[in-house]
């Protein structure tokens, strides 16, 4: 068991290191349009494959409803999607992901070295 939770441990920690990697190369390397294209595609997919069924596109109808959206919002999105720029991208990766903040969900708990427990962390406020 305790060595399950080392392989545990560092496969959390590369994961954290691999994405605080991708944050920082969004935010310091612009995007060349191939890549820009195919994750533009990615995105005009799932959103298309998302509204396949009438109940998703009822739920889609319902939240814009509730966010007083307008009734055209999914081709809006499509067409934002479409005209992004990687200059546009780069400005909303600057901007969002100034400081990033992971969490990390398990089934059990992990133990990250130099990290405190949530019970430190629910003793520190008291």
């Amino acid at each position: 068991a305790a060595g399950a939770a080392a392989r545990r441990r560092v496969r959390v920690g590369d994961a954290l290191g691999r994405t605080m990697g991708i944050v920082e190369r969004a935010r310091e390397t612009l995007v060349d349009d191939e890549t820009l294209a195919r994750a533009k595609a990615s995105v005009l997919v799932a959103e298309f494959l998302g509204k396949q069924t009438n109940a998703s596109r009822a739920a889609d109808a319902a939240l814009d409803a509730l966010y007083d959206l307008p009734a055209d919002e999914s081709e809006r999105f499509m067409n934002a999607v479409r005209s992004l720029t990687a200059d546009e991208l780069q400005f909303a990766a600057r901007m969002y992901l100034a400081n990033p903040v992971t969490v990390i969900l398990t089934q059990e708990p992990v133990q990250l070295e130099g990290a405190g427990t949530a019970e430190d962390a629910d003793q520190s406020f008291e």
